[in-house]
């Protein structure tokens, strides 16, 4: 189901707007009922030009596929990418972005990661305002683990793709770390260890924890979430990643320290 949404991307007022009529829709249940009945729901924003409606385009740098070559998302024809991306540039507006997206993160963990909405076969609904938002800035790193969180990440295409711009963007701190700890345990997915492999390739992690506060701040980050994984799975994730990371000294004693702690804990 696509549904055409206008808007004025140069007004903060009419940005509101358009945010508040969704927000009240999803409140009320009329919008999220539509979406059961299709799983899919692709939001469309424009504005009306000799009546016609004209989608709006996304006018900044679109984000790579990092192991692929090509582009990703936030594409030219996105018209919610440029929708949020505008949205994202005013202080009311935002707020109301961050409103959506924990809607749909209640949303999600009511319906469970299997019966999730789509905007169409590639991407899962909410990733768009989710990316907006780290676009925006890193501290958005924790509602979008929380997004991530509510997914069932074995069958996404680009969710993991925000956590290697935040890398990209941010480097390496709290908030990007908080959001790889959630993408190597209670979000990981048959690519998580490939994952960790191109980071501790490409960003200097490593180097970040020579500082022993880094370090034990980067562990307790991880063992947190580390803790949120199912009983049954900690064996395997208390070992999963000390392969992936023998070459880096400090990101060894990081996950050797949560072996060590799952080891004595059971």
């Amino acid at each position: 189901m696509t549904i055409e949404l206008l808007s004025n991307l140069d007004s903060e007022t009419a940005i509101c707007d358009t945010l508040n009529n969704l927000i009240t829709s999803i409140k009320k249940d009329k919008l999220l009922a539509e979406i059961k009945k299709t799983n899919y729901l692709d939001l469309n924003f424009g504005i009306e030009i000799n009546d016609q409606f004209s989608p709006f385009q996304v006018k900044s740098k679109p984000i790579p596929d990092y192991f692929m070559n090509g582009d990703a998302l936030f594409l030219k024809e996105d018209s919610d990418a440029a929708f949020f991306e505008a949205a994202c540039a005013f202080p009311e507006s935002i707020k109301l972005v961050v409103t959506l997206l924990n809607l749909i993160i209640t949303h999600n963990l009511d319906v469970g990661k299997y019966n999730i909405p789509y905007k169409d076969e590639e991407q899962t609904f909410g990733l768009t305002p989710a990316i907006a938002l780290i676009r925006k800035d890193s501290k958005y790193c924790n509602l979008y683990a929380k997004f991530l969180k509510t997914l069932n990440m074995d069958h996404t295409v680009y969710e993991s793709t925000g956590l290697l711009y935040a890398f990209e963007t941010y480097g390496c701190n709290l908030d990007t770390i908080s959001l790889l700890a959630v993408s190597l345990f209670s979000a990981s997915n048959q690519h998580s260890e490939e994952t960790l492999s191109y980071l501790l390739k490409e960003y200097p992690i490593n180097t970040y924890l020579d500082r022993q506060t880094n370090l034990d701040a980067t562990y307790h980050v991880l063992l947190e979430d580390f803790n949120q994984v199912h009983y049954s799975h900690k064996a395997f994730y208390a070992t999963l990643y000390l392969e992936a990371s023998k070459a880096d000294a400090n990101v060894l004693t990081v996950f050797n320290k949560i072996n060590r702690f799952y080891k004595t804990t059971t």
